[in-house]
């Protein structure tokens, strides 16, 4: 059966047949090819964004699948239960071919199975919603071309270039069901409103905006509520044009659609306005997904270790697609490799040796790791024991062992002669027994534990590990380096003050960064704050032990010329040590005793850190400051002294700000990012994109111990 279709205000006719080809006996409609291609469609663009939602394609597919069986399922028993006529059997109501969706009844139910159907595949829900409603523009903006081959779906009579008609309208319009507002009439040989144009070019039009919208979005659902709305005002007008709506109370003409699209519109606007307000001032973050055979592997890793978790990434949601694409990528391989590592069972069996059991990072060391204590077969004189770094007994602690120290490491043994005292040190120590497959000196700055790693202990590697650029303290344990299987150094300028000492240990000497768990970092950031000397309405913080390579003597006098300039601020100073009372008096004497405060230590800075307003790094010296990789997991605007360990974190204006270690050039630089809100927030925008990943760390030094 053929349709004259024709525009005569455009001087345009076709001649359309409503069945695009046939397979044997069997008619195909473009009715069906039309919703065919429009779901074709869709798929591509769902496949080819899902990861900017944090959507795993291959887990999104069965969502689909479901959605749209039970979408279509739902579009028919909305039509079927709106209709004006009854069903005779059954199988007219599932006679779907003889025409009868409701596309309300299919957005419906695609939200409530597809929804049912996300949570059963570990999808999130909310992103996936973001997901179909762009895609039933889609849908619905290729769909409607199958209502213009069946001449349906058309309005009342117009007098626009573009009205309609056919001899499938004419018929329509002359039958009984024909439903139009009272007052309007209708003379079924003139041209209609083809409102299925208007609706086609209503959703291409919206999906347009909502693509556009993708990297701005608020929340999760907030594209969702957004096609809402906009579909939902497109269809109340269109739908009061068209003559076959379905009539939820037939005897008032209160067309259903009408109604479900006003609460679409009132309900979207509600709850848009709502959390638009509640998430203004927060960026959107996206989960990065886990691909399905992550998903798998983890599961059977619960199996036999129910409270194991894999950490999550996360990436702000208008970073580009591409950035998306590599970093999933790269989450997803370190995930697969941890996993696989576990399902292997593979146990290291670890010891933490100590000079002396104690300090306050004690309760946070795992349980699983043995820690110990050196064992003296000796007692050796109270100077010895607090050259190593005892103070447990008052003799250790007393004057007399402090001068009697200090005497043997200048005047007996000195620079030249410092490794015999560390020797005469190891004959009061016994030895480790026990078998080690890798022994790793991570103190580094010259302590005791270097000489008693490379001889007092069994192992097939030995490793030292170097944290800091002024190798002032080499003297002590030049003569036990060399015994060492690795020399790790924790940046590239350590490294090279290394191989400048040790020219002939360069093919032992390699980079490995200080690492810390992100995650952890950013957990214990959000535990309560509550220090009543951490006041102020503009903050400064910084984090360090008080010793002379840190650079606190400046930092007094910084804050003395801020102060100076009347800048209203607090700058204050976590960490003990050495020099922490003679900075207080400096302080005092500078009288700004108000504005920078030594807090001592703090078991946990995290929320100190979150909730400053600049992060401060005046140090002289640092090997991979860690302070530094904590401040920007927080995403905190970082001054930090220009010097080179710092230069492998922070790229001047873009992540960071380095500045001399000068005090009116410091103070320039404090004052100037102050001023600048929009440089504040590019580097915090950037901070947030930006990876921090020490997993190559982690892996460097199991290649090691393993060949």
């Amino acid at each position: 059966m053929t349709n004259l279709v024709q525009f005569p205000g455009l001087g345009l006719s076709f001649e359309l047949s409503r069945v695009a080809f046939s397979i044997g006996d069997m008619d195909i409609y473009w009715y069906g090819v039309c919703i065919a291609f429009g779901l074709c469609l869709a798929l591509v663009f769902a496949f080819r964004r899902c990861t900017e939602f944090g959507i795993d394609a291959d887990s999104m597919v069965d969502v689909i699948l479901i959605g749209v069986v039970l979408g279509i399922a739902s579009a028919r028993l909305y039509y079927v239960a709106m209709a004006p006529y009854n069903y005779d059997t059954i199988w007219d109501v599932l006679a779907v071919r003889d025409g009868g969706l409701a596309i309300y009844g299919g957005i419906i139910g695609a939200f409530v199975f597809g929804g049912l159907a996300c949570k059963w595949r570990g999808v999130p829900v909310l992103p996936m919603f973001d997901l179909a409603g762009m895609g039933f523009l889609i849908g619905q903006g290729c769909g409607r071309w199958g209502n213009f081959f069946n001449q349906e779906a058309f309005g009342c009579n117009t007098t626009l270039p573009w009205g309609m008609f056919s001899e499938a309208t004419e018929d329509y319009l002359m039958g009984s069901t024909v439903t139009v507002p009272k007052g309007v009439t209708i003379d079924p040989a003139m041209p209609v409103h083809p409102t299925f144009l208007y609706e086609s070019i209503w959703c291409f039009v919206g999906l347009a905006l909502l693509v556009a919208y993708i990297k701005k979005r608020k929340f999760n659902g907030d594209i969702a509520l957004r096609y809402l709305v906009w579909y939902g005002a497109g269809r109340f007008w269109i739908e009061s044009l068209r003559t076959d709506s379905l009539l939820l109370v037939p005897s008032l003409g209160l067309r259903a659609s009408q109604l479900v699209a006003a609460a679409a519109v009132v309900g979207g606007v509600a709850l848009e306005i709502f959390l638009t307000r509640k998430y203004k001032s927060k960026p959107l973050m996206v989960t990065l997904a886990l691909t399905a055979e992550n998903r798998s592997l983890l599961a059977k890793v619960h199996k036999a270790e129910p409270e194991f978790t894999v950490e999550r990434e996360e990436l702000v949601a208008s970073s580009p697609r591409k950035l998306f694409l590599e970093r999933t990528n790269a989450y997803n391989e370190r995930v697969k490799q941890q996993l696989k590592e576990k399902l292997v069972e593979k146990k290291e069996d670890v010891t933490l040796l100590l000079v002396e059991k104690r300090g306050v990072l004690l309760e946070r060391i795992p349980k699983e790791v043995e820690v110990r204590q050196m064992i003296w077969d000796k007692k050796p004189h109270p100077a010895l024991e607090r050259i190593v770094g005892k103070r447990e007994t008052p003799a250790e602690r007393s004057f007399y062992a402090r001068g009697m120290g200090v005497f043997l490491m200048r005047v007996v043994y000195g620079k030249k002669r410092y490794g015999k005292l560390y020797e005469r040190i190891l004959e009061c120590v016994e030895p480790e027994t026990k078998q080690y497959d890798l022994v790793f000196d991570f103190f580094g700055f010259g302590a005791f534990t270097t000489a008693f790693g490379a001889r007092k202990t069994n192992a097939r590697k030995k490793a030292v590990w170097f944290h800091g650029e002024n190798l002032w303290w080499l003297f002590r344990t030049r003569d036990f380096i060399p015994e060492y299987d690795k020399i790790y150094c924790v940046s590239e300028p350590v490294r090279k003050q290394v191989i400048a000492r040790f020219p002939e240990l360069a093919d032992r000497t390699e980079v490995l960064l200080n690492f810390i768990d992100i995650k952890q970092v950013q957990r214990r950031s959000e535990e309560p704050l509550s220090d009543p000397q951490y006041t102020g309405e503009l903050k400064f913080l910084t984090v360090g032990r008080a010793s002379e390579e840190k650079g606190y003597d400046i930092a007094v006098q910084i804050t003395a010329e801020l102060k100076k300039r009347g800048l209203c601020f607090k700058w204050f100073i976590i960490g003990d040590g050495r020099d922490l009372n003679k900075l207080r008096t400096m302080a005092k004497e500078y009288q700004v005793e108000q504005e920078i405060i030594f807090l001592g230590m703090r078991e946990n800075p995290a929320p100190y850190v979150k909730s400053c307003d600049l992060y401060l790094q005046p140090s002289r010296h640092e090997g991979y400051p860690i302070t530094i990789v904590e401040a920007r997991s927080l995403q905190k605007v970082i001054i930090a002294s220009d010097i080179p360990s710092m230069r492998e974190q922070i790229r001047d204006g873009e992540n960071g700000y380095l500045c001399p270690l000068d005090v009116m050039q410091f103070a320039d630089k404090i004052q100037k990012v102050l001023a600048d809100q929009e440089g504040r927030d590019a580097v915090r925008k950037k901070l947030r994109e930006e990876p921090i990943d020490f997993s190559a760390g982690y892996a460097q030094i199991e290649a090691f111990a393993k060949k």
